[in-house]
């Protein structure tokens, strides 16, 4: 939801998200720069900048269902959006 915000959005307090199927900081981080976003990590943060021009995308799970299913409602808004590995739901 972060991408189509306005203004940035910054999600505090994920330490955990280190330790679960992926790093899922890391692999937020690398697929939402596929949309054209702002990327900034902090320790346990995450500040996302919306993009000013959203580029269509190929997500890549990292193996995670949560992964697929986030990035699944950029394909809402989004053509041509693509979830590689979307069978890890």
């Amino acid at each position: 939801l972060a991408l189509f915000a306005e203004g940035d959005s910054t999600l505090r307090g994920l330490h955990t998200l280190r330790q679960k199927e992926t790093d899922r900081i890391a692999a937020l981080a690398t697929e939402l720069k596929k949309f054209n976003a702002g990327i900034d990590v902090e320790e346990d943060a995450l500040i996302i900048s919306p993009p000013e021009h959203m580029r269509h995308a190929n997500v890549d799970t990292h193996d995670d269902h949560r992964m697929a299913m986030s990035f699944a409602l950029a394909g809402t808004k989004i053509e041509h959006v693509t979830i590689r590995d979307a069978e890890c739901v």
